[in-house]
């Protein structure tokens, strides 16, 4: 069985979320916007590509919280919520949703 590029971009950007449950400094969650965001674009235009459109609104909607540069506030509690609640969307992306890209035809 192949690994999808895909499922590798969900479980490490899954991964970087888990860690952000912990107390991290600062720096950390800047760059946590920032990689979030990078995978949701990437799934996003996947999941487009593959013809999986609710899976690409999923990821613009995580790709709007996290993004870098009109950063959205909330309380750390509430981070905390999205940012589980983002890496279990990640992790059942990459584990339950096969995305193949469509075949052009031309």
């Amino acid at each position: 069985m192949k690994i999808q590029p895909y499922r590798t971009v969900c479980f490490l950007a899954a991964g970087f979320l888990f860690i952000a449950l912990a107390k991290c400094p600062y720096g950390y969650y800047q760059l946590l916007r920032i990689a979030i965001t990078a995978a949701s674009v990437y799934i996003a235009v996947f999941a487009y590509n593959c013809r999986k459109i609710w899976v690409m609104w999923l990821f613009i909607v995580i790709l709007v919280l996290f993004n870098p540069l009109q950063p959205i506030t909330f309380s750390r509690e509430i981070w905390q919520n999205i940012d589980g609640f983002s890496a279990f969307l990640f992790i059942a992306v990459g584990c339950f949703v096969p995305m193949n890209p469509a075949k052009n035809n031309s």
